[in-house]
């Protein structure tokens, strides 16, 4: 059996440390919207580009799309972002029934 006084810190730990990680998710959650933002910007010019039948070479779509994974990553820990042929962000999520973005 435990002890009360040792539950009783466990739940305070416990306590602190879900605030803590509550606090860090929000004050860097603006700062990774906004760099998402700016990805879904360069997304829509790379698709704009695309289907104007305009040539766009993997140098540009490539690293904007990693970009984009790291970002979502990161805001979503434990998602599987992809892009379809169209260029829209498709999100594979445990726990997540599917589901098109973009």
């Amino acid at each position: 059996m435990l002890r009360d006084d040792v539950v009783a810190a466990f739940l305070e730990e416990y306590a602190a440390e879900t605030c803590r990680l509550e606090e860090a998710s929000i004050s860097t959650r603006p700062e990774l919207e906004a760099e998402l933002s700016e990805v879904d910007q360069q997304i829509t010019q790379a698709k704009t580009a695309i289907l104007k039948g305009v040539e766009t070479s993997r140098t540009f779509v490539g690293p904007v799309a990693r970009r984009a994974r790291r970002y979502i990553e990161r805001l979503l820990p434990g998602a599987d972002p992809g892009f379809g042929d169209d260029l829209g962000l498709a999100l594979n999520r445990p726990g997540f029934t599917g589901g098109r973005w973009l």
